[in-house]
This record gives structure tokens, C-alpha cells and sequence, in this order.
């Protein structure tokens, strides 16, 4: 597992933990995103970059972290950066647990579209791991597909548009 650059100033009884964080472990915790996107911003790493750090753990439904942010009011990068560590999460073996099975962590992705997760982003996730991208490249020319041509990182002009986004009918069976 990659360390962010706010966990790398985490002591290891945090990052390494068996079981479910305490309490205090927890307050830890919630600090690295602050960290990194102060550490990031010290060595001149670009604003957007920083602000996406700084609200990764910023959910949809405005449930996350540190800064209460909730829909398109978090960075667009930073609502990319959220989903794909949380299916990291999921899909890489941790301390706390074993890994799950792809199409285990795609149902509750799904699952979370629009609640935890930007749903179109979700949507777009779901599409590129359906298509089973195999060399180098494939994803990001699979996401530019299923997202309507630019980066995962750039703001679309009709980003805030309920009508793009349409839900899932079906979702994965493991």
C-alpha cells in the first residue's frame, strides 16, 4: 500500500493497525489530509493538486471530512482521488483485512453512488472496470470515454448537470 503524503506523518500503530482504529487513533487519522496538503503546498505543488489532497475525504452527501464539503462543492479532483482510494481500499490488502473481490468492491461502490461518491464518477469507475482495460493507457483513454472526452481531473462544463448522470439498473454479482 502507497502512502499519501499526510499519512506519511502518521505513527505506525495508525497506519499499521489490526483491527478497527480507536478514538484516538482516529483523530490521527483524520489529520492527513490537512498534513499532506500543507506538506504539498510547502514544496509548490500546484493549488489544485492541494486542494484536491486537502478534500479527499469530503463525501457527496457532505458525511466526510475535514472541511464539510458536500457535492460539486468538493474539488473535482479531489472527488476522483476519494473514489479511487476508497476502491483501493477495498481491493488492496491491509492490515485490518483482507482484500476484496473486484466485483464485491464495484457493488458497493455502486451502492454508495450519490451518497458517499460523485455518482457520475461512480458510473464512469464502473464502466472502465467493465471494460477491462488490459495495457498502458487503456484506463485513462477508457475514463475519457465513459466521461465524455476530458480528464478525470478537469472540470466539464456541465458537471453539475442532473440529467448526465443516469443510474445503474444492475449491479455486479460477485
Amino acid at each position: 500500500m502507497g502512502a499519501s503524503p499526510g499519512r506519511i506523518a502518521l505513527p505506525d500503530a495508525v497506519l499499521g493497525a489490526p483491527g478497527r482504529l480507536d478514538a484516538a487513533q482516529w483523530v490521527l487519522m483524520r489529520t492527513h489530509p490537512e498534513r499532506g496538503a500543507r506538506l504539498l503546498d510547502d514544496l509548490g505543488v500546484d493549488a489544485q493538486v492541494v486542494a484536491a489532497v486537502r478534500a479527499h475525504h469530503e463525501r457527496w452527501d457532505g458525511s466526510g471530512y475535514a472541511l464539510g464539503l458536500r457535492a460539486t462543492e468538493i474539488p473535482r479532483m479531489a472527488r476522483l482521488v476519494g473514489l479511487c482510494e476508497a476502491h483501493d481500499a477495498m481491493t488492496a490488502p491491509r492490515p485490518a483485512g483482507r482484500a476484496k473481490p473486484p466485483a464485491v468492491a464495484r457493488d458497493e461502490l455502486a451502492l454508495e453512488a450519490g451518497i458517499l461518491f460523485d455518482p457520475e464518477m461512480v458510473e464512469a469507475l464502473l464502466d472502465v472496470a467493465a471494460a477491462a482495460p488490459r495495457g498502458p493507457g487503456d484506463f485513462a483513454a477508457a475514463w475519457r470515454g465513459a466521461t465524455g472526452g476530458g480528464s478525470p481531473a478537469t472540470p466539464g462544463a456541465d458537471e453539475g448537470d442532473p440529467k448526465r448522470f443516469v443510474p445503474r439498473t444492475q449491479v455486479d454479482q460477485p
